[in-house]
This record gives C-alpha cells, structure tokens and sequence, in this order.
C-alpha cells in the first residue's frame, strides 16, 4: 500500500520464489483490471482485488510455463467457478425485532441460537481434538450475536465482491430503518443501531485516587441512557399501516428511482446518519444538511427563511403553527451556525430543540409520502411555493 492507503503493488512467495508486480508493471495490472469491470456482466459480478488477484496468480503461472489457457479463457474459467449466489447476513448493534420481515430487497431476521447449536455439531465433528477451542468460541458467538437482527441478503458474484455489496445493501437498510427511530423526534436519546462494529459506544475512563495513592479503575458508558431498539409486531403493524415503511424500502435501492425519490433517500440517510451522534450539536448538522437538500432549489436562495417557511407550509395548515415553525427553526439554524462557525455551546431550549426535531422529521415523512406523486424536486419545491404564495 503506498502512503494514501491505495494498492500500491502485489507480492507473494511461491515456495523459496518471490514474485511480485509493482511500479509501471501494477499499472498496466491495473489498467487491464479496468478493461474487465468495462465488461458489464463481469462488473456486476467481480471485484477488482479479485481481478487483479487473478491477474497476478495468471502472470505466475506463465512466468513458471504452467498456463495452458489464454488470460480470458483463465479469467471465465475462474469466474464461472467463483461466482455464485452468497446468502449474507450482516448482523445489526442495539436492534431486535420481534418477527423477521421484508425490507426492500433484504430481509430484517433475528439470528436463532438453533444456528450456533448446528454449526457447533458440525465443528466438532470435524475436530474432535479441538472441543474446549470450539465449545469456547460457539459461546462467544451466542453472546455477541444471539437474539439480535440482522440483515440478510442474497447477492450474486465471487465472495469479494458480495461481501462488499452487502455491506453497502445492508448500510443503507439500517440507515432508512433508522428513521423510524423514536430519536428521530427527540433530543434526549440518541440511537446506537448500526451494522455490527460501526456503532458509537463511547466509554469513560478513570483513575480514582484516594489519600494513600492507591486507585480504582472505573469503566463506564458515556452515555448512559442508550437502549437497544425493541421493534415490535404492534410497531412493525403501525408504520406498515401508515404505508411510511414500505415506501421507505423502496429507496434502499437507486435503480429506477426518480430525481425526486433519489433527493428523498440521500437526505433521509442523512438526517439517520445524524440520529447515531450524541452531540446535539453534530446531529443538527446532519439534519440541516439533509433538510438543505430537499428544501432548497439551488445554493443561491436565502436559506433560513425558505427552510422555515418550506419546513412550515409543508407539515401545517395553520398560520399561527407556521409561524411558530417558521420562528423555531430560525433560532435553531441561528444556534447551529454559532456551533459551526464559532464552536460555541447551542444556546437554545430543550423545547425547541425538541420541537425542531418533530418539525424536520414530519417534513421528511410528508416528503417520502409524495415520492411517487413527484419525478423531480423541482416540482416539489414549485408545489410547496404555489401553496405558499396562494
């Protein structure tokens, strides 16, 4: 890897042989790996370690005289016995849910203690000799994963590949799922559901002395107050009633989405993205980030007084209530500018704070509400001002 993290180069021992690919010969690799993802099945299909693995492993073999085939034909040969359909779960922190359901094209599961028990069997089976080392990790997998949901998906390709396509499938499904968080609404919790391993779970440390030098060593949560999201079956029952959880999924993937739909999507994920911060301060920025690019037409436009008004005439029908809206969100961006620009503490109300929150979130439901009414964001914006200015 060179200083930026890139590939730099390939190399690898073949018995007492070194063997490597590096300099102006990595980038004629390289540049041959771009010709294969130009080829629309492979690129939908390959990685491109993957391919430039192969092309490396192919170059060995000519080096030693032991390819019989031509770089195409090794490079279909390899692909036809590599590419299959995986079945992926990537297990999610802080969510259990209460039945597995569809979401878009993957599935929410809860992952049983019947598949440790099973693949235990089978371990054991195979290393007898191993049993204390196999019981030991079956019980840290029960304890890590057991009980908790997932995301499951069946992507086809070789194993490189599909991996990394369902880590961003499975991104996406959290994010959007995400918004149905009740810190969605309030600024007194934040939500720690993320896939496995990308969650924020600050600890505090300390060093506790007393008068003879001796100390206590004290871990604990930083943030206290942090639950595991419990989505139940009467929860899963309301938002499929209100039809929000369906249209959600509809945007997990951009294939055929409108102009409109697209905008939808990147600024739901961002205001969820905003959700898994604790720093009130953070998460306004997300949030105003996500609101910008749905409620703006263009970086020209005065953004405080058509976001609030936006925001307002979107979610209410009363012009005392927007008013109000209009005065809550101004203050709000007012506070989250000072954070941005000064660093200084946010200088407002838990009422507001609360209440902007209710404000954004109904103006991006309200939004994903009309996403099949709409192409492009243009005409949501034109809709908005027509109500506005009649």
């Amino acid at each position: 890897m060179d200083n930026l993290g890139n590939r730099g180069g390939i190399r690898t021992h073949v018995e007492s042989n070194e063997f490597e690919v590096a300099g102006e010969n990595f980038q004629a690799l390289v540049a041959l790996a771009d010709r294969v993802l130009n080829i629309s099945t492979f690129k939908r299909l390959l990685s491109r370690e993957y391919i430039e693995d192969l092309i490396f492993d192919w170059s060995i073999l000519r080096y030693q005289d032991a390819a019989t085939a031509s770089f195409p034909d090794y490079l279909t040969a390899c692909v036809e016995r590599d590419a299959s359909e995986h079945n992926i779960w990537m297990p999610i922190a802080n969510l259990q849910v209460q039945e597995d359901f569809q979401f878009g094209p993957a599935g929410i599961v809860t992952i049983p203690r019947s598949l440790f028990d099973t693949s235990e069997e089978q371990w054991l089976a195979m290393g007898p000799e191993k049993a204390s080392a196999i019981r030991a990790h079956a019980d840290k997998l029960r304890r890590e994963l057991q009980g908790n949901a997932a995301v499951a998906i069946a992507v086809r390709g070789e194993k490189i590949y599909a991996r990394s396509q369902a880590r961003s499938i499975a991104e996406d499904v959290v994010g959007l799922l995400r918004f149905f968080h009740a810190a969605a609404v309030t600024s007194s919790i934040h939500c720690p559901t993320e896939l496995l391993g990308q969650e924020a779970d600050p600890v505090v440390t300390t060093l506790v002395f007393d008068e003879t030098g001796r100390f206590d060593y004290l871990k604990s949560a930083a943030y206290p107050h942090v639950r595991t999201w419990m989505l139940n079956k009467a929860q899963l029952s309301y938002m499929r009633e209100r039809g929000q959880l369906e249209l959600a999924a509809s945007l997990v993937s951009e294939v055929e989405l409108s102009d409109f739909a697209k905008r939808i999507r990147s600024s739901i994920l961002s205001y969820s993205k905003g959700l898994t911060f604790p720093n009130i301060s953070d998460r306004l920025v997300y949030s105003f980030s996500a609101l910008e690019a749905l409620f703006l037409k263009d970086a020209s436009e005065t953004i405080q007084q058509n976001l609030a008004e936006r925001i307002a005439f979107t979610i209410s029908k009363e012009p005392g209530d927007r008013m109000q809206i209009v005065a809550r969100v101004k203050r709000i961006y007012g506070a989250r500018s000072q954070y941005i620009h000064h660093r200084k503490d946010l200088q407002v109300t838990k009422e507001d704070l609360d209440g902007f929150f209710v404000h954004s979130w109904a103006a991006l439901r309200t939004a994903l509400g009309n996403v099949k009414r709409f192409e492009t964001h243009m005409e949501y914006i034109d809709a908005i001002d027509q109500v506005k200015y009649s």
